[in-house]
């Protein structure tokens, strides 16, 4: 399965990741769920994971 990312998806999810490690664990999550993206965002993470994972 690839993943389908627009160019807007792709710099709001790393702008939000950038955003999300400057706060603690909690904080973090409340802000994370309200990401517009956070869908393809938690696929992409998952993705990532797999791709170290199979290494």
């Amino acid at each position: 399965m690839k993943l389908e990312l627009s160019e807007e998806e792709i710099r709001v999810i790393l702008l939000w990741n950038l955003s999300c490690e400057d706060h603690s664990l909690e904080h973090w999550r409340e802000f994370c769920l309200s990401c517009p993206v956070k869908d393809k965002c938690n696929k992409l993470k998952n993705k990532l994971f797999e791709g170290k994972k199979n290494e």
